[in-house]
């Protein structure tokens, strides 16, 4: 069939369709096909393309919406303007709505039906000069179906609603007809709404000014536009997809019963056919998924440099989601972000690798437990970071990030944002394999780049290093230190057994060479047997190598004289690190004094006051120097304890005086304390004053963390030692209800002037751990989302129990 300006199928029976369409499509240049049977619109359909349908869903035997979903599937999909009968009753008036975009009403003059076509072709090339969809275009399909819908039931307006399971609302994805006139029209509670009636009960419901609605529903659908109003449910064996509703404006006769049974034989074919174009459509997204997946893996495959890969991961990513912007963030040898790479069609301000270190946001999380996020930007705004609220431009959207990690490094974050809807489980899930090969990716171009340094490293080591083949046992390699500590060259060692050259472990560790050839063991004490019949001891390290050759084993030697030293080191580092927290808790406890009394003086020196007030701000300065003098006192005594200051003390009678201490600060924040103690319970050797002071410190603690009241639980007990021949240990407990420390939190309470409260010092829980440390005991913290836990151990000094 020649065309000039393309082809056109018509599927009405109309006696002067003939005339009516091919005469006016006909001049204007258009291949014009007429059916007036639904099997033969099957058949053109399947035989070739078309630039546009004009299809009368009336017409009896045409399943229009099968129709509409074989055009739909097609490489190209035509335009649609579905032709409908007019209605008689509708009022003539000029500010009447439209029938509706893509609906022609019958009659229609020539004209009417020129500017239809028109409409319909231009809305056509425009989408297609857009990015092409993946899979079924769902929302021109949903908006076919409501016209559809809208010309059987000769409604006012149709609207064809969706639900998510477990979702509070129903959204509308399409509507024809009369518009919507606010926003809030667009979706609708599950519970107090007509769509949500019908949802729920799964039945259809007809509603008019003479009929009687449920009892669930009164005065709850009446509307000032509209007089009488259907609903249907979209069900497929049982499963609800979402609700058909159409209504009729006042002027216009009510719905009738049958008009219902239409409804609801239509919203039956509807919801095979949005079930069968959700499938595809999940099916076609997979595979261009997967092709696009394939696609990235084979451009990384050619590629040894980590800033192409990171260039091509960020192209593949903005091609496949078209309707997504973001970022690539990635890290470089470091655990900081190094830059980002732009992903899709960005137009916020890009953050930089300072802003990212400074405020990482969700990216932080992602990276720190390498569990992919995805949020809805609405419910999580305020805990954005500000680069991720400038990436967000509205706040119906959704945030998606996913780690760039393998099992041994984390590489980066892809994170994203799209409308709601545009980034499901598919997407997030298409992210996460691109983000697992652009990781691989990462490590193979590290590993490559790195080869050469770990050949000097490995050469120029002063640690002794073997590489055993695991299959043969056989030493494949080895570093001149290994060669200077063992007295064999290299050629030597490759004939020598591991066994002769490696001792089984000290006694009381019973590690064999077969222990460590199986690399069972990664670290054990043993002995290096020399050429000169010496045997040297050494820490043995074993690490287990993938090569291309196979499996092999990394065995690091080190001589034990070496972890002396770094043990010395280690010891000095404590004494400096125990020096800094003597000094910081110095300033700490004398700054206010020292502030209160120079205050005090500075306005006996600058200002003139009457006897008895100077005498009275005088007095006020002996008590801060008298204060100042306790307090370096105090200090002194508590970094400078001996044997002979510590005395057996009863750890209940240091509790009860520290909780009374501590009470007016319990009872002002409504805290309320709670004790499960031991009856008996041995006494500790120390300074009452001291440990008194650490419970305080946790006692005051726990009121931060609970500042508007909650429930404190101190809890005593003794403890069996672990060692053998060590005393039990006296176990106190303080453990709040408030809303608990972060891990990274956790690990840093401990430190001098770390605080999580800017008018803190952060000096208490610092001060805490040294006392408790120099009386032999331990201090730890344990912590979730239900509260955070002090634990103080203490060694007992007396097996006579006390109350």
């Amino acid at each position: 069939m020649e065309t000039q300006a393309g082809a056109i199928l018509v599927v009405d029976g109309a006696m002067d369709a003939d005339v009516s369409y091919g005469q006016t499509l006909g001049e204007l240049g258009f291949a014009v096909e007429i059916c007036g049977q639904g099997a033969r619109a099957d058949l053109e359909l399947a035989r070739q393309s078309f630039d546009l349908v004009l299809l009368d869903p009336c017409l009896p035997g045409v399943d229009a919406l099968q129709l509409l979903m074989q055009a739909n599937q097609q490489p190209a999909p035509p335009a649609i303007v579905v032709v409908g009968d007019g209605v008689a009753d509708r009022p003539e008036r000029d500010d009447a709505p439209p029938a509706g975009r893509g609906l022609l009403l019958k009659p229609f003059s020539p004209d009417q039906l020129r500017r239809a076509v028109d409409l319909a072709l231009r809305e056509r090339r425009a989408a297609s000069a857009q990015s092409p969809a993946i899979g079924i275009d769902l929302p021109r399909l949903y908006e076919q179906i409501a016209v559809v819908v809208l010309a059987l039931c000769q409604a006012d307006r149709v609207s064809l609603m969706r639900w998510s399971d477990g979702g509070e609302r129903l959204t509308v994805v399409a509507s024809a007809g009369t518009p919507f006139t606010t926003p809030g029209d667009t979706s609708a509670p599950l519970h107090d709404s007509v769509s949500g009636w019908v949802l729920r009960h799964t039945a259809p419901l007809r509603l008019g000014p003479d009929s009687a609605p449920p009892i669930d529903l009164q005065g709850v659908w009446r509307s000032e536009t509209f007089r009488s109003s259907l609903g249907a449910p979209l069900i497929v064996r049982g499963h609800a997809l979402g609700v058909l509703v159409a209504a009729r404006s006042h002027g216009r006769a009510p719905f009738s019963a049958h008009e219902l049974d239409l409804l609801s034989e239509v919203a039956g074919h509807a919801a095979l056919v949005v079930e069968s174009a959700l499938r595809q459509s999940q099916a076609q997204r997979r595979a261009y998924a997967q092709a696009r997946l394939s696609e990235l893996g084979a451009a990384l495959m050619t590629t040894l440099d980590s800033a192409e890969a990171l260039q091509i991961t960020a192209a593949q990513l903005s091609l496949a989601l078209p309707a997504a912007c973001g970022y690539l963030i990635y890290q470089g040898a470091g655990p900081w972000f190094d830059g980002v790479l732009p992903l899709g069609d960005l137009r916020a301000e890009p953050p930089s690798p300072d802003e990212l270190r400074e405020a990482p946001g969700l990216a932080r999380r992602v990276l720190a437990d390498g569990i992919a996020r995805r949020i809805d930007i609405a419910a999580l705004a305020h805990e954005l970071a500000p680069w991720e609220q400038r990436l967000a431009e509205a706040e119906d959207q959704t945030l998606l990030c996913v780690a760039l990690k393998t099992d041994r490094a984390v590489y980066g974050a892809i994170e994203l944002v799209g409308r709601q809807g545009l980034l499901g489980d598919e997407e997030l899930q298409f992210v996460s394999a691109a983000a697992g090969l652009a990781a691989l990716a990462l490590e193979h171009a590290q590993t490559h780049a790195l080869a050469a340094r770990y050949e000097v490293l490995f050469q120029h080591a002063g640690d002794a290093i073997f590489l055993i083949d695991s299959a043969t046992a056989a030493i494949v390699a080895a570093n001149p230190a290994a060669e200077q500590m063992s007295g064999y060259s290299l050629a030597e060692l490759s004939l020598l057994a591991p066994s002769r050259l490696i001792a089984p472990g000290t006694p009381g560790r019973p590690t064999t060479i077969a222990d460590v050839l199986s690399g069972e063991v990664a670290e054990h004490e043993g002995f290096l047997r020399t050429r000169g019949g010496y045997s040297v001891p050494v820490s043995i390290g074993v690490n287990t190598l993938a090569l291309d050759s196979g499996r092999h084993l990394l065995i690091t030697m080190r001589s034990t004289s070496e972890q002396q030293r770094q043990a010395q080191r280690l010891a000095q580092s404590e004494k400096l690190a125990g020096m800094a927290r003597l000094t910081a808790s110095i300033a700490h406890e004398i700054n206010n004094p020292l502030q209160a009394l120079h205050n005090t003086l500075h306005l006996l020196v600058n200002r003139t006051f009457s006897e008895e007030k100077r005498e009275q701000l005088l007095h006020m300065a002996q008590l801060e120097v008298d204060r100042l003098t306790t307090v370096v006192r105090r200090m002194l005594e508590l970094h400078r304890p001996t044997h002979e200051d510590m005395r057996p003390v009863s750890i209940h009678g240091l509790l009860e005086s520290a909780l009374a201490g501590a009470a007016p600060q319990l009872l002002q924040h409504q805290v309320l304390i709670e004790r499960d103690w031991a009856e008996q319970l041995p006494w500790v050797l120390g300074i009452g004053g001291h440990l008194k002071q650490v419970f305080r410190d946790l006692a005051a603690n726990a009121v931060d963390a609970m500042p508007n009241g909650g429930r404190l639980m101190i809890r005593t007990r003794l403890e069996d030692a672990a060692n053998d021949g060590a005393p039990p240990r006296v176990v106190v407990e303080f453990s709040d209800n408030g809303p608990g420390l972060s891990a990274s939190e956790a690990t840093l309470v401990f430190e001098p002037f770390y605080s999580t409260k800017r008018t803190n010092t952060g000096l208490g829980l610092a001060i805490s751990y040294s006392i408790v440390e120099r009386h032999g005991g331990t201090i730890s913290v344990s912590s979730s989302s239900g509260g955070t836990t002090f634990r103080v151990l203490l060694p007992a000094a007396l097996l006579a129990a006390q109350r």
